[in-house]
């Protein structure tokens, strides 16, 4: 219930929890394009729209506010934590995730390029612990941050490479 456990608390929700926001937003379209439904889309009586980003960000609201509600107790629990520090770190990087495993999969069309894209990057970036041995963008912070050097840091960047990748993916 120390330092120690908060420690690795904190890496459990950046390398388990966080990146399973990318694992669902993925099978969101597995039905689309491993069973060839693509060709339908344009009869659905819903805009494009709905099919790509907003579908997206209906499941990532539902992600966030389950992972929200998770938080409390933490928060309660363990004072290191606060819950808006844990929001601040935390939801960029899920927000991301899911941002990137859009992307993939409606780039590639296949299910297994965005599982196993992001399962390599969590595996090198834990193995590496970060380093720059790989020289790959960081989404994570290593353990948890209590200072808002890590707005500047990674919030803002997560975020904006979020939206890119989002618009990007919605695009193709």
């Amino acid at each position: 219930s120390g330092p120690e456990f908060v420690r690795k608390l904190s890496l459990y929700i950046e390398f388990i929890i966080c990146p399973m926001a990318a694992w669902w937003c993925s099978y969101l379209f597995l039905d689309y394009y491993e069973e060839n439904l693509e060709e339908i889309l344009f009869t659905y009586p819903v805009s494009m729209l709905f099919h790509g980003i907003l579908r997206v960000f209906v499941f990532l609201s539902l992600y966030l506010l389950g992972f929200f509600i998770v938080m409390i107790p933490i928060s309660l629990t363990h004072e290191p934590m606060l819950l808006k520090t844990q929001v601040i770190q935390y939801f960029p990087q899920c927000i991301l995730y899911a941002a990137i495993g859009f992307l993939l999969m409606v780039t590639f069309r296949n299910i297994i390029v965005p599982i196993l894209s992001i399962t390599g990057y969590i595996a090198v970036k834990y193995f590496t612990g970060g380093s720059e041995l790989f020289p790959i963008y960081n989404i994570m912070a290593f353990e948890f941050v209590n200072s808002y050097q890590y707005l500047h840091d990674k919030f803002l960047p997560n975020i904006v490479l979020a939206i890119l990748f989002l618009l990007l993916g919605h695009v193709i």
